[in-house]
C-alpha cells in the first residue's frame, strides 16, 4: 500500500522556503515550510531510498518530481511510488522535489549524490601530440568495475571504438579532447587534452642561421612534436649534410642554401630551412661582466679556422665556458669546456676541447695588440676550441701560432677583462654592409 507520511507542527504566522530552496507564495496564518528527509542523500547507481517530506504546520499532501528530468527520460532517476526515489544508472548530482499539492510555489528541493565510486583513466604511448592526419592508440580501464568497456568520443577528428584516435588533416584546429566515457557507469568519465603538431618539424627552421665556407651546422628534426634522431631523410641544396643532420658548407659556394627535412615513412611530409653561405662572418662573444666583445674573421687567410670557430658558435658551444688564463702585456684566451664544471684551479684546466683537432693554417697575418689567434698544444695540428687576444703586439708567437681574425669592438673589454669572466652566448652575425 502506499502511504504518503505527513507531519504537522504548531503554525506561525509567517512562510519560511523549504530546504534546498523553496519558491515564494502568500503566507499563512498555519503554513511554515517544507524539508525533505533524510537531508543528506547518497546512493549507488540504480539504487532507492525512501524519502519522506515533512510540511511544518499543515497537513497538505505533496507532490515527488525529479525537476531536471525531459520528458520520458530516465537519465535523472525515477520516482517508482511515492516518495520512493530510484537512482540512474550513471553517477552524479540529481535534484528531488516535493511539491505542496495545490500550490507549486511552495516546495522543498534535495539533492542526491549517485556514485558507483568507479575510476576511469586513459593511458597513451608517448606525448600527447599526434600528427596532422596521423594517428594515436588510447587505451582506458575502469577501476572497480565489471567490465573496462569505454565509449570514446572526440571533440575534433574520429577515435575508433578501439581507441584509435585519427587526427584531422588540416591544421585549422590544434588541439582536441578525448574521451572514455565507463559502459557501465555513464556518470563516469576520463578526458585526455591532445595536441595536433606537424608531423615534421626542422627546429627553429625560421631562424636566421649564418656560416662560412667549410663550416658546419647541425639541424635537428621533430616528428610529431618530439625530436627525432632516425626516420628522416635529410637533403641540402650545397654542401654535404649526413643522416644525423650535420650540414657542411662546401669550400666555395656562397649564398642561401636549403636544407630539407623529409619523412622516411611518408615522402610527402617535408620541411624545409635557409642557412645564408658568408664569405666572411663576425662572432659576438657577450661576457657576463666585461661586456661584448666581437671578433672580425679572415676567412682568406685561414679557412678551417675561421670555420671551426663558426661552427662551435652555430653550435653554441663556448655558452656557459669561462675565461681561464690572463696575463698582462701577453692574452686573454677562453674556449676550454672543462670551465664549465671544473674550478679554474684544477690541474687540467686548459687542455680540455671540442674532441677533435684542426690542421695548422700558415698565414702572413701578425699578432698585433687585439689579434686574434688559436690556442695548441706542441703539435702543429692540434688546435681544437681554445682562442686567444693578443694584449699586446707579440712578434714571437707570428708563424709559430695562426693568427685568423682581430677585435673589431670592445677592445675595452679585452682590456678590463679578468679569469674566471662567463661567457654567457656567443652568436655569428653578418659583417654590416660599408
Amino acid at each position: 500500500m502506499r502511504t504518503r507520511v505527513l507531519f504537522l507542527v504548531a503554525s506561525v504566522a509567517t512562510f519560511v522556503s523549504g530546504c534546498g530552496g523553496g519558491g515564494g507564495g502568500s503566507t499563512t496564518s498555519t503554513f511554515r515550510g517544507i524539508s525533505i528527509n533524510p537531508s543528506s542523500i547518497s546512493l549507488k547507481p540504480s539504487e532507492s531510498v525512501q524519502l519522506t517530506a515533512v510540511v511544518d504546520g499543515g497537513t497538505q499532501a505533496v507532490s515527488w518530481s525529479l525537476p531536471d528530468a525531459t520528458s520520458g527520460s530516465s537519465a535523472q532517476g525515477s520516482f517508482v511510488e511515492p516518495g520512493k526515489y530510484k537512482a540512474p544508472v550513471a553517477s552524479g548530482n540529481y535534484r528531488v522535489r516535493a511539491t505542496l499539492v495545490g500550490d507549486a510555489t511552495k516546495y522543498a528541493d534535495a539533492t542526491a549524490n549517485v556514485d558507483s565510486g568507479y575510476v576511469v583513466t586513459i593511458s597513451s604511448s608517448g606525448t600527447a601530440n599526434v600528427a596532422f592526419g596521423g594517428t594515436k592508440t588510447f587505451t582506458a580501464t575502469v577501476s572497480g568495475a565489471s567490465s573496462n568497456e569505454v565509449v570514446w568520443s572526440a571533440t575534433v577528428g574520429s577515435i575508433t571504438s578501439g581507441g584509435l584516435y585519427t587526427a584531422p588533416e588540416s591544421n585549422a584546429v590544434t588541439s582536441a579532447v578525448i574521451t572514455a566515457t565507463s559502459s557501465v557507469d555513464p556518470g563516469k568519465k576520463k578526458t585526455f587534452n591532445v595536441n595536433m603538431v606537424p608531423a615534421i618539424e626542422i627546429e627553429n627552421a625560421s631562424a636566421t642561421r649564418y656560416a662560412v665556407p667549410q663550416s658546419r651546422f647541425t639541424f635537428k628534426a621533430i616528428v610529431a612534436g618530439s625530436p627525432a634522431t632516425s626516420g628522416v631523410n635529410w637533403t641540402a641544396s650545397s654542401g654535404t649534410i649526413t643522416s644525423a643532420g650535420v650540414w657542411t658548407a662546401d669550400s666555395s659556394t656562397l649564398g642561401d642554401v636549403t636544407i630539407t627535412a623529409t619523412l622516411a615513412s611518408d615522402s610527402t611530409k617535408s620541411v624545409s630551412s635557409t642557412v645564408s653561405v658568408q664569405s666572411n662572418l663576425n662572432v659576438r662573444f657577450k661576457f657576463s661582466t666585461a661586456g661584448d666583445i666581437v671578433l672580425g674573421l679572415r676567412p682568406d687567410k685561414a679557412p678551417r679556422h675561421c670555420a671551426n670557430l663558426v661552427s662551435l658558435v652555430n653550435e653554441k658551444f663556448y655558452d656557459g665556458i669561462k675565461l681561464h688564463r690572463r696575463e698582462e702585456n701577453f692574452v686573454v684566451q677562453w674556449g676550454d669546456p672543462l670551465t664549465k664544471t671544473l674550478p679554474l684551479t684544477d690541474s687540467s684546466i686548459g687542455t680540455g676541447g671540442p674532441g677533435y683537432t684542426i690542421n695548422f693554417e700558415a698565414n702572413d697575418l701578425k699578432h698585433l695588440k687585439y689579434a686574434l689567434g688559436m690556442a695548441r698544444s706542441s703539435s702543429l695540428d692540434s688546435a681544437g676550441s681554445q682562442i686567444y687576444l693578443c694584449l699586446a703586439d707579440l712578434p714571437s708567437l707570428d708563424t709559430n701560432y695562426v693568427v685568423f681574425g682581430s677585435v673589431l669592438s670592445g677592445q675595452t673589454a679585452v682590456d678590463g677583462i679578468q679569469k674566471g669572466d662567463t661567457i654567457q652566448s656567443a652568436t655569428v652575425e653578418l659583417v654590416p654592409a660599408p
